[in-house]
């Protein structure tokens, strides 16, 4: 019902706003680079209450531009951002991203009818912790989306009211009948003008087309980092797997190995005793060559018994030894689970006393309009949503190596670089301590290469192996 009451008091609101002189906020939602969906702010708040949803945005992150737009059905701010949906078309309840702020300090953008626009996308965001919730505009191809936000808007299917300029009356001007008494001196100042005007308007004309491609460098610059922040977690995936497969490698073999040497201290036994035996035997046979030849077999069957038992007992007592090994690991196994289930569980109890304690607070705190920004060392200032600072405070390494997408143990190492930029190469029983530059963000940082001088970094290492080879 608030919706309905919204839509059918938009042309009302639009009229208001036309006739006071003010610019009018709209939402349009796009895919693709096209437009999907377009609404004024005040659905797109009950959108962001929940009191309606969008079901044809389920389960997505869509990309979406705040816009103001004067009575000319011009655009003088813009914001490229983006908003999740739940499974049932809800939106995201803890997306805070100030448009309206945003679009007061945003730089300057390309000249959509009305002067350059004031701009705020990932390229150019005047606050750095909304940076990673923003996109950028499509430039490099046509139609620009800016060309298909302008086109978009002459349509007015949002139904604005379109006040058209006055037009400016100009007095009649006297124009001189030309005689032969024209001289070439009172032409001049009109000559001049004429040029200003000119110069003027050329200028006007550099300076967009010159803010048009800042904003086309910023983007590419900001998709080559993506890019490569992209093959940076590929790299560290990579190699966390095949550092896993090795050390896996090396466990199995380690494991064969122990398997191996019990096996052989083993069989050395049993063949010493069967050696001392033989020669127990061949001494009794030799001191017994005059016996007669019924008690020579009889010895021979004894012995023969005699070993065969030997040999069951020891296969009985190393197959008795494997079987109470494998069922204390199975024991083990069956504890470290409860230990595990019991841990879960308390965490989750401890979980539930910090959420009815302190949520209550923290929800007063959300609604008066605070926001929780934590400082980390050689970053920016990190906006923790309501939600989620009971794990920033369990775990705030982890919380901000997920939100920077790297892993915890490698924020920790870039971390620990970043307190003290030092070569740390093991040289004996202590490091090299050369100073080396200084790496600025944790998703740049490689292991025992970042953290290298130039002696010991990973290519001058690989050169000494190939020439020690």
């Amino acid at each position: 019902m608030p919706l309905l009451l919204l839509l059918n008091n938009k042309t009302a609101i639009t009229d208001e706003w036309a006739r006071a002189g003010m610019t009018t906020e709209a939402i349009i939602f796009l895919a693709d680079n096209h437009v999907t969906k377009e609404m004024l702010y005040p659905e797109f708040e009950a959108v962001l209450d929940r009191v309606v949803g969008i079901s044809e945005f389920a389960g997505q992150q869509v990309p979406a531009v705040y816009l103001r737009i004067d009575t000319q059905l011009n655009v003088t701010a813009a914001v490229f951002f983006r908003l999740g949906f739940d499974s049932k078309g809800n939106a995201d309840n803890s997306w805070n991203i100030p448009l309206q702020h945003l679009a007061d300090k945003g730089a300057r953008g390309p000249d959509l009818g009305a002067g350059a626009i004031k701009l705020s996308c990932r390229s150019q965001c005047a606050v750095s912790w909304h940076q990673r919730e923003l996109w950028d505009p499509v430039t490099d191809s046509k139609p620009t989306t800016f060309e298909k936000i302008a086109a978009l808007l002459k349509r007015n299917r949002l139904g604005l009211t379109v006040i058209e300029p006055e037009p400016v009356v100009q007095a009649p001007q006297n124009i001189p009948v030309l005689s032969e008494q024209f001289s070439a001196g009172q032409a001049a100042p009109a000559n001049d003008a004429v040029r200003k005007q000119l110069q003027d308007d050329f200028k006007q004309r550099q300076a967009t087309l010159l803010d048009e491609q800042k904003l086309r460098i910023a983007t590419l610059k900001s998709e080559a980092r993506e890019h490569v922040e992209k093959l940076h977690r590929h790299y560290r995936s990579e190699a966390a797997a095949l550092t896993l497969k090795n050390s896996e490698a090396l466990q199995a073999l380690a494991n064969e190995k122990s398997v191996s040497r019990r096996y052989k201290e083993t069989l050395e036994a049993q063949a010493q005793n069967l050696h001392d035996e033989r020669e127990q035997f061949q001494q009794n046979v030799t001191a017994a060559k005059n016996i007669e030849t019924q008690q020579v077999v009889a010895l021979e069957q004894k012995f023969a018994e005699e070993l065969r038992a030997t040999v069951d007992t020891a296969t009985a007592e190393l197959k008795e030894m494997l079987e109470m090994r494998e069922v204390e690991l199975f024991y083990r196994e069956e504890q470290l689970g409860s230990l595990r289930e019991e841990i879960s569980q308390l965490r989750t109890e401890r979980q539930a006393l910090l959420s009815d304690g302190g949520d209550k607070l923290l929800s007063r705190l959300a609604q008066a309009g605070i926001t929780f920004v934590a400082y980390q060392p050689g970053l920016d200032h990190l906006s923790v949503p309501q939600l989620d600072l009971f794990a920033y405070l369990e775990s705030p390494s982890g919380y901000v190596a997920e939100r920077y997408g790297v892993d915890q143990s490698l924020y920790e190492q870039w971390l620990a670089h970043y307190q003290l930029p030092v070569c740390r190469h093991k040289v004996d029983d202590s490091v090299c301590g050369e100073p080396i530059t200084k790496v600025e963000r944790p998703a740049d940082f490689i292991p025992n290469d970042s953290d290298r001088c130039s002696q010991h970094d990973f290519a001058a290492l690989h050169a000494d192996k190939k020439e020690q080879a």
